[in-house]
């Protein structure tokens, strides 16, 4: 395979970051063979990425992948399973590439507790993988009980996330695409810092294109705590030139030096609440169907609530996490700075 220009650059990332490419062998209960060994602890894109290119730049790398799933279910394109450009099962990817290609040893097991000191990995299974190095890609959780009146339960069953793709992205699709004529679709954007930050604007961009073919009179609405998010200026642009959808006055101001900013008649299909204009989200009625939030009461037809996130579970149960909920690191090296050898991504 050709690999692109810019691998250079990553493959200086990785020689600083894990200082792998030359490093004597240290005991390992998985391997007998001299050359060094990287556990993987996540096999989400973030893990197997990093596996991949390890065994391309240095291939006598020995790198094995624990991973709870043996199939993963990509969250990166998963809105598009709500406007029908893609089914569930086009988001299931397997390993079977990394492990036939790249050599690349996978172990599908939860993972309990490691010994930094010995440089071990303990599992549920009961196995001990010992590493030289270890890198931990541990996802993000969910805090539904971040707002009055949501859980997880709620979110199973009538008020959907999808934010981790699974059956919740299939019943939001089952309401988005089943909403009545003229309905309201709400979708409350999470808090700083969160999972792919354009990702809420994405999704509310693709349920209004479809609702203009299939259902052209609802409404979609964004309650957002945030008064800006990544790739705003952009993204607001073609939602102006799709979705006549009218820019907030301080953005037309900042904007309007370097593009063309249309100034639409009437209402769009599309509204973003800010922060400042009181687009925080306090409470969720399942059974009547309302949001709450700091500037208004919303009755809708569907909600699609993103709740606020920190590291995954294993971030915990490893000691990778601070009291923010997310895994200081050397913002060069990607090295925890809570444990040592320990690398999170």
């Amino acid at each position: 395979m050709e690999q692109p220009q810019h691998n250079a650059s990553r493959r200086a990332w990785l020689t600083q970051a894990l200082g792998l490419l030359s490093v004597a062998a240290a005991p390992s209960l998985a391997f007998a063979q001299n050359a060094a060994h990287i556990v993987i602890v996540g096999g989400g894109v973030g893990g197997a990425t990093a596996a991949k290119y390890l065994k391309l730049f240095n291939p006598a790398l020995q790198v094995t992948v624990i991973e709870k799933n043996p199939v993963y279910v990509k969250p990166y394109g998963s809105s598009e399973v709500l406007n029908q450009h893609a089914t569930m099962d086009d988001l299931n990817v397997t390993y079977d590439v990394l492990k036939s290609k790249y050599g690349i040893r996978f172990v599908f097991d939860t993972v309990t507790g490691f010994d930094p000191v010995a440089r071990t990995v303990s599992t549920a299974g009961k196995q001990k993988i010992g590493y030289d190095k270890l890198i931990v890609s541990p996802g993000i959780q969910l805090m539904y009980s971040a707002y009055a009146g949501y859980s997880e339960q709620v979110a199973r069953t009538a008020v959907p996330s999808g934010w981790i793709p699974g059956e919740q992205t299939a019943l939001l699709a089952k309401q988005l695409q089943g909403m009545r004529r003229g309905g309201t679709f709400v979708l409350a954007a999470p808090p700083n810092p969160y999972r792919c930050p354009p990702g809420p604007y994405e999704r509310a961009a693709l349920m209004t294109e479809w609702f203009a073919k299939h259902n052209p009179t609802a409404k979609v609405i964004i309650v957002d705590p945030k008064d800006a998010f990544v790739t705003d200026e952009t993204m607001m642009l073609g939602w102006n030139r799709l979705y006549n959808f009218n820019l907030p006055e301080d953005y037309v101001k900042k904007m309007s030096a370097e593009v063309e900013v249309k100034q639409h008649a009437g209402t769009s299909m599309l509204s973003w609440v800010r922060g400042k204009d009181g687009g925080r989200t306090l409470k969720i009625d399942p059974k009547q169907m309302r949001i709450e939030t700091e500037g208004e009461v919303i009755k809708a037809d569907v909600i699609n609530v993103i709740p606020p996130m920190k590291a995954g579970q294993v971030a915990m149960t490893l000691g990778l996490a601070d009291s923010s909920g997310f895994c200081p690191v050397n913002r060069r090296t990607f090295a925890s700075t809570l444990q040592p050898n320990v690398y999170v991504i």
